[in-house]
Formats: C-alpha cells, sequence, structure tokens
C-alpha cells in the first residue's frame, strides 16, 4: 500500500511539473446527487469537496458544469426554484471559510418530464478560479417549498480549469454584500443597500463590480420585483458610472422548452431552467487609491403586496494585464452539438463564434482560420475596434461541407494587429458537430393553420450564405390554413418561423408559440412540412417561444471548399511581420518546407528563410530588420510558387 501511495504521489507531482498552459484539469464536487425541497425549512444544503490543483498552478479560464437529470424513481421537480452555489470552506495553503455565492441557478418546470431528459449549463467562474486550489469545499443549496416524497432532481457539478495566465491577475476579491433585499421602499433598500468605502491595493490596475441579482415576488401594481423591469444604477464616488436594467427579455428562446410553467414569461434577470448571468462593470483604477460605491435601484411605491431582489455583490481587484495582444476563441455558437445551443443546431450557413480582447492593447484586426476536420481552412479577417476585455460574436463567411459527415469544427486565432498572438493557448477552440441536418426532399410544402393572433407569425427560409430564397411570408388571417409549396436545388438550407409579431389586441403578449396552455385567447395552431403527398415529414411541437429554427438539406450537399490549393501573401504594404497562408492545402499535405527569399529593387538577396511548416498552415516571418521599401519575395513550396512584389513600412 505504501509503495502504491508513494507512486502515486509521485505521478501527482510529475503531472504538475509537466503541465502546459492549455491543459484542463477537471474536479467533481457534486455526483449524481438526489436533491429535494424541505418543505418545513424552505431549503436544503448539499456538501461536497474537490480535490483541486495545488496553489502554484495559474488558470486562465475556469468554468463549472451543471447537469440535471430526473431522480430515479421519481419525478423531475415541478417549480421554478431559486438554486444557489457556495465556495465554503478551503484546506491546504488556505485555511479560511468563505461561504460566498459563486454560481446562481433557476430549476425548470420539470413535473411532466421523462427519466430520460437531461441538460447540462455552463458558469464562468474565472474571477473566482485563483480560490479553487488544493481542498475545496462546496455546497450546493436547493429552496422550495414543494412536496418531496415523489419528486426530485439529480445533479451533477464539475469544474474544469484551464491551465495557464489570465488575461489579468486577481490581486484580490471581496465581497460587499450577499442578501435578499425588499423592494418598493426606497428608504428599505437604501438601508439594506448602504454605500461602502474600499481602498485599491498597491497592484491594483483595474476594478470590476460583479453582481449576481434577481427580482422575486409579484406586488401591486406593477408585479415587481419578478416581472417588472427596473433600472440599476452604479454611483461610484457620488457619480453615476453605470446604468442597467435588471430584466432578461429572451426566456422565449430558452434552450429548455417546453416546460410546464410559465417557462417563457421574461423576468427580473432569470428564466426557469437557466443559469442566472453575472453583471460585470469594469473601471479602470489607480493602485492604493480610496473610493465610494453606491448601489440604487430605480424608485416606484407598492401599494401592496412583496418584492425582493437576491443580492451577492463582490469587487475584484485586477493587475496589469499579462499580455499586449492576446484575443480568444471565447466559444463557438454553431456549428456545436451542446445542449444549450440546441435552438440554433444543427446548423446550415454561417458559423458563428464569439471572440475576446484578452490583452491589454486595443485589438483592430484579427485573422482567423476556421472550418471542419481534415479539410482545408479558410482565411477570416475582422476589422474593427475591441478594447481589452471587450468581446464580440462573429459570423464567419460559409467554408465548408456539411454534406461530407464532418465530425468536428474549429476556429484559430493566427494573428492579431498584424503580428503573431502573445498567448497562443487559448488560440483555438473545437466543438463537435454532432448530427447532420436532415434530408428533405426537393419538393415539399410549409403546412401552417394559424391561431387567433396570425400577426404574431412569419418564416422565410434561407439558403446556406444566408439569402432569402423567398421573400418573408406574413399571416394575416386567424384559423385559416397556408400552404407554401417550395422547390429548391440541392443545398443546405434554414426555416425560421418566428412568434414575435404583433400580438393579439384581446391578449397583448406574443412569443408564446402557436399554443400555450396559459394563453387559451391565441387558440391553437398548427405548424409541419409536408411532402407533395400532404404527408408530414416534419412536425414542430407549438408551445416553441418566440421562434422555431430548423436546419434541413435537400439532396446531396457539394463541397463548397472549391479553391485550387495556393499560397497567400500578406499584409502588404507589411510592418514587423508578413503571414504565409496555406489555408487551401488539406492538413495532411502541410508536412515540408517553405523556402523563402527576398531580394532588393536591385536584385540583391536580402533575406533567405526556410519554415518547416509541421501541420501549420499560417507561419508568419519576421520582417522587421527591412528598410522601409520595396522587395521582391519568392516562395517556393512542393510545386508551388509565388512571386510578390512587398512593399515594407
Amino acid at each position: 500500500m505504501r509503495k502504491t501511495l508513494t507512486t502515486l504521489f509521485s505521478l501527482l507531482i510529475i503531472t504538475a511539473l509537466f503541465a502546459a498552459p492549455g491543459d484542463t484539469s477537471s474536479v467533481t464536487t457534486h455526483s449524481k446527487v438526489v436533491i429535494k425541497t424541505n418543505p418545513a425549512a424552505g431549503n436544503t444544503k448539499y456538501y461536497g469537496w474537490g480535490v483541486f490543483p495545488a496553489s502554484h498552478v495559474k488558470y486562465q479560464k475556469a468554468y463549472a458544469e451543471l447537469t440535471f437529470k430526473c431522480a430515479p424513481g421519481l419525478k423531475c421537480g415541478e417549480w421554478d426554484y431559486l438554486n444557489f452555489v457556495y465556495l465554503c470552506n478551503r484546506r491546504g495553503a488556505q485555511n479560511d471559510s468563505l461561504g460566498w455565492e459563486i454560481m446562481r441557478f433557476i430549476t425548470p418546470y420539470g413535473f411532466y418530464w421523462d427519466q430520460n431528459w437531461n441538460h447540462t449549463w455552463v458558469f464562468d467562474v474565472t474571477d473566482f478560479a485563483h480560490l479553487l486550489h488544493d481542498s475545496v469545499q462546496i455546497m450546493y443549496q436547493h429552496t422550495g417549498y414543494e412536496g418531496n416524497a415523489d419528486r426530485g432532481w439529480e445533479i451533477s457539478l464539475k469544474f474544469n480549469l484551464v491551465e495557464g495566465s489570465p488575461w489579468r491577475d486577481v490581486k484580490n476579491i471581496s465581497r460587499f454584500y450577499t442578501r435578499s433585499v425588499g423592494y418598493g421602499n426606497d428608504s428599505l433598500f437604501d438601508k439594506n443597500v448602504p454605500e461602502d468605502t474600499f481602498t485599491l491595493g498597491a497592484e491594483t490596475d483595474l476594478m470590476r463590480f460583479k453582481i449576481l441579482q434577481t427580482g422575486h415576488g409579484m406586488d401591486k401594481p406593477e408585479n415587481c420585483a419578478e416581472f417588472c423591469p427596473k433600472r440599476r444604477s452604479i454611483i461610484l464616488d457620488g457619480a453615476l458610472a453605470d446604468e442597467s436594467w435588471v430584466w432578461r427579455d429572451d426566456c422565449g428562446e430558452n434552450p429548455v422548452y417546453p416546460q410546464a410553467g410559465t417557462w417563457l414569461y421574461d423576468r427580473a434577470a432569470w428564466c426557469p431552467g437557466a443559469d442566472v448571468r453575472e453583471y460585470n462593470f469594469d473601471v479602470a483604477a489607480t493602485p492604493g487609491s480610496t473610493h465610494r460605491m453606491d448601489l440604487d435601484m430605480e424608485s416606484y411605491t407598492t401599494t401592496s403586496g412583496g418584492a425582493n431582489y437576491m443580492l451577492s455583490t463582490y469587487l475584484v481587484e485586477y493587475g496589469k494585464p499579462n499580455y499586449n495582444l492576446d484575443v480568444v476563441v471565447e466559444d463557438i455558437i454553431s456549428p456545436n452539438a451542446e445542449l444549450r445551443y440546441k435552438r440554433v443546431n444543427p446548423a446550415c450557413g454561417a458559423p458563428k463564434i464569439i471572440i475576446r480582447n484578452r490583452g491589454g492593447k486595443t485589438v483592430e484586426s484579427i485573422d482567423l482560420l476556421y472550418g471542419i476536420s481534415g479539410m482545408p481552412q479558410k482565411h477570416y479577417r475582422w476589422n474593427g475596434k475591441l478594447k481589452s476585455g471587450q468581446w464580440d460574436t462573429l459570423e464567419l463567411p460559409v467554408g465548408f461541407d456539411y454534406g461530407n459527415n464532418p465530425k468536428t469544427f474549429s476556429a484559430t486565432v493566427v494573428w492579431v494587429n498584424n503580428r503573431p498572438d502573445d498567448n497562443p493557448s487559448n488560440n483555438t477552440a473545437t466543438t463537435s458537430i454532432g448530427s447532420l441536418p436532415p434530408l428533405l426532399p426537393n419538393k415539399f410544402v410549409i403546412y401552417c393553420n394559424t391561431n387567433i393572433a396570425p400577426t404574431e407569425n412569419s418564416f422565410e427560409i434561407r439558403d446556406i450564405y444566408g439569402n432569402a430564397v423567398k421573400p418573408l411570408k406574413k399571416y394575416t388571417k386567424a384559423n385559416t390554413i397556408y400552404r407554401d409549396t417550395f422547390d429548391l436545388p440541392e443545398g443546405c438550407y434554414t426555416f425560421d418561423f418566428q412568434d414575435t409579431g404583433a400580438a393579439n389586441p384581446n391578449y397583448m403578449l406574443n412569443k408564446d408559440g402557436l399554443q400555450w396552455w396559459a394563453n387559451t385567447a391565441d387558440g391553437n395552431g398548427i405548424l409541419q412540412i409536408r411532402n407533395m403527398a400532404n404527408q408530414p415529414v416534419q412536425r414542430f411541437g407549438a408551445d416553441f417561444g418566440s421562434h422555431i429554427r430548423f436546419a434541413f438539406m435537400v439532396g446531396k450537399m457539394q463541397s463548397l471548399t472549391t479553391e485550387a490549393a495556393r499560397i497567400n501573401l500578406w499584409p502588404n504594404p507589411a510592418d514587423d511581420f508578413i503571414m504565409l497562408d496555406f489555408s487551401t492545402f488539406k492538413p495532411e499535405e502541410l508536412n515540408g518546407t517553405c523556402n523563402i527569399e527576398i531580394h532588393d529593387i536591385r536584385g540583391r538577396l536580402v533575406m533567405n528563410s526556410a519554415i518547416d511548416l509541421n501541420n501549420k498552415p499560417m507561419p508568419s516571418l519576421n520582417v522587421s530588420a527591412l528598410s522601409s521599401g520595396v522587395y521582391h519575395l519568392k516562395l517556393s513550396y512542393k510545386d508551388q510558387v509565388i512571386r510578390e512584389k512587398l512593399i515594407k513600412h
């Protein structure tokens, strides 16, 4: 036994010594834990310990995966209850007890789901990552008062920690307050959320106000705080620094649908069956400075009932950026087989990704490679202005074939501001594509039997390039059968059906599908795709919320990657670097050496280099040693030769 323990300890040391940036450690604190309510107390607590990497290991990103299932032998929970995740005790290099809320979640209305149902939500906990070392106790708190004899949930909670330098080191994190605050009485709110004075550390370069806030209760006359949007203000040193709405307007887009309750009503910063999103407000800081922060809510007066906000607020103090140029592919929305993105997948058309500037300098250009594994990659250049910490969602031009049964998709940052990125460990994101869009006949019918609110509905079909194959179809007549016939050429298409138009005047609610139990005033509708024999080939449930996006293929789709393999050179004119673009080659073809000759305007050889491609489709060449002027460049790779005039700034 002693030998086994010694060997295991040695392996742990070796693993720690050779861990590389980008490596991911996964720690599970709750595995298939059955949670139920305690009607007598209103909450139940479930504790779990996790052994995290040692304190010397840094994380560039940390995220948690929360998986819900119906508990074995029980029905799923019935109500939309608050659930909290707390970081409690720490043992090891730190020996303390924090009791800090790091995640919040609202359970779905799941009483009628079967035992096969499951879903996983993802939470970004990077700001708390420096606290997740050695032994950490995590507490999962489930609230509510429903019966616990025949219902419950099975949960699993896993933390994924991506090693490497973060965009900025967290120098300190402190909690302002965690509490339930009454609303509807200004003096009561101000008393419970008083102004706070704080002094920043000697290394603080940026401060972040982190807020977890959800509204609950239904008073009169506005149904606050759950169903009334109100403004929140951050007052810094006596002046308004930020103003935002405590509201979430996309509950009808929830990927967890349909649910048994009022899942599609928009609410005060939450939706049933969804993660509660943090609100982060960043302010440049002067080290050692002292400030006053006050959190205020828009004033209103309640006539009866009760409203409250659940608040957890923190101050995060960051040091200076660890990199000047560091752009990360934060996420891939499509194509992506994860359940959280099932509303927009399987997908046709433009891939959609999220990029974020994790460096200190403002980013004005980004060069990306993207595509299907095993196929030539496509190049895309983004131009704009992205300040440190900011993010953007990009729709990339179509450049791959969905008809070749692809498995994975990836997007890679290769250049930032016309030079290599300073931190290559986080440049690439990869997703599993999962199932492909189904195959439909060339000729088919969109069959819609409208309900009493036809003006809420419209649809269009777009090709893979985003072009509408027919003008937007708007419905006008209630309780009417519409048949729209299409005869499409081979390709991949997206059917987009919306329920976001003008609502029924008798019940001013849209984004509630064609049939919903809580809005009988709109009646019932039917939506199907039928073949020419009038047989349904695709049925859509009527309780779908805001929209239906359905991708499908017609015929055997041809490859969209028809560009001949060649070498491209850019930018030109150049500053310190040029990039050699081999993205039109297949990965297995990038296994040789590219020879480069650069001659000045008089024909003299001023630079001679060879680059081993080693499966790198976009190597860079440092030309900073060249003087400003005009040069002739010759690139030779296998049977490809390219000659370019190079202008050096």
